[in-house]
């Protein structure tokens, strides 16, 4: 059984349907504006000041404040509290997408409010990430969190393949503006607070955290084969991707003169994803990379949330996703 609250709810198998429903709704939601929103800030930005520079000044802001919030978002999800976190952070993106419009509206500064909003919305998702993935470990039953998470899985690669080459297709025809844009973000960022506001959970399943530190996720890491292997080759290859992620949109924008063509390619990448996903029947790899690449990781528990790496001593998988997150930026 799941730790959910179902008193005076009918509980049972129907509580844990709508709990995984709400979870589900609430994830795809935010996905869905924040697709959007990357795909045409990354168009907007070539087409309006015809310059990598800028983009690259706008990934900049997106990835240090991803770096420097993944840190705050691990240590919150392991409070009593991190469920009120999610909601807050969903709520007051939703203001602040409806504050950017209007600042929009009434001035001329256009870039430093893009730059604030892509840092502050960038802000939300690097803490609420970890803070989700435990309430998916504590919301969904153990023998149903693994199909929960291949939907999920599946779900989030779809919505990233549709996204952009819809994204660009509206840009390309004027139906979609800058405005319209963040205010659709805000519109599902407020989507996703009102299903989440609607779930609680067992206060006695909300315990603290068991007091593992980065020190100690970081010592760690160095003595695991896996995990350091998995760093080394993430940190290299994101130094490409970083590179790849700047190039294109102003190789498809200013060179090729078709926005299509972006969205094409990034709805390709995505569906790589899948196929990487569906690789998992038929080729043979290590099997806790099997469980991560599903998002299966059914020993996040409901109240330490730990990653058993073999049957070693347990490191805090938000800690460690931390440190991974610092070969990205």
């Amino acid at each position: 059984m799941s730790a959910l609250d179902a008193k005076g709810k009918g509980g049972g198998a129907v509580e844990r349907e709508r709990v995984e429903l709400q979870l589900a709704t609430s994830k795809f939601s935010s996905l869905v504006g924040t697709s959007i929103f990357n795909v045409f800030i990354n168009v907007w930005v070539i087409d309006t000041f015809g310059s990598a520079r800028v983009l690259s000044h706008v990934l900049s802001i997106a990835g240090v404040s991803s770096l420097l919030f993944s840190f705050l978002g691990a240590t919150i999800s392991k409070k009593l509290y991190f469920i009120k976190a999610i909601r807050y952070a969903d709520g007051l993106s939703a203001i602040f997408c409806l504050i950017a419009d209007v600042l929009l509206l009434t001035t001329n500064y256009r870039l430093p409010i893009l730059l604030a909003l892509v840092f502050t919305l960038n802000m939300n998702v690097a803490m609420t990430g970890p803070s989700l993935k435990r309430l998916i470990g504590i919301a969904v039953s153990k023998d149903r969190i693994i199909g929960f998470n291949a939907v999920i899985s599946t779900g989030t690669e779809t919505i990233k393949v549709v996204m952009p080459m819809l994204t660009t297709f509206l840009y390309t025809n004027h139906w979609l503006s800058l405005i319209g844009t963040i205010t659709l973000n805000g519109i599902s960022f407020f989507i996703s607070f009102l299903f989440i506001r609607g779930i609680w959970c067992e206060s006695e399943s909300l315990s603290d955290g068991n007091g593992v530190t980065y020190k100690s996720a970081f010592v760690y890491m160095l003595k695991a084969p896996l995990l350091a292997y998995l760093i080394i080759a993430g940190f290299f290859s994101n130094i490409f991707l970083s590179g790849y992620t700047l190039i294109i949109p102003t190789i498809a924008i200013n060179n090729f003169h078709d926005h299509s063509l972006y969205g094409l390619i990034v709805s390709i990448e995505s569906a790589a994803a899948i196929l990487g996903l569906l690789s998992i029947r038929y080729i043979h790899i290590d099997e806790q990379i099997s469980r991560e690449r599903w998002g299966a990781n059914r020993w996040w528990a409901q109240r330490g949330c730990h990653w058993h790496l073999s049957n070693k001593r347990g490191v805090h998988a938000d800690f460690v996703h931390t440190w991974i997150l610092l070969c990205q930026v």
